[in-house]
């Protein structure tokens, strides 16, 4: 369309950063992984929790195992790969 600036980009940007910054002031830990559980985003209160609890600081495109035992999340792992058979 003439005239009309294409700012997506720049709208995807602003998205994510207000998103960032709604996570990281809540009280809740937020980790957002994919389908092999490597960490794709994460807010303060989780990277805190991971320091305080596991002794490491978190960092996007890590395992989620390089935080948790995997042995000890069954549950955990159980319940994520029925939310994964809902999505499809």
């Amino acid at each position: 369309m003439p005239g009309k600036k294409k700012n997506t980009p720049n709208k995807i940007d602003k998205s994510a950063e207000y998103l960032k910054i709604l996570l990281d002031n809540t009280i809740k830990g937020f980790i957002l992984l994919d389908k092999d559980f490597k960490v794709l985003m994460f807010n303060a209160v989780a990277d805190k929790g991971m320091r305080y609890f596991y002794k490491k600081p978190m960092e996007i495109n890590s395992s989620y195992w390089e935080y948790v035992e995997k042995k000890e999340n069954a549950s955990f792992i159980r319940h994520f790969e029925k939310a994964l058979k809902k999505k499809k």
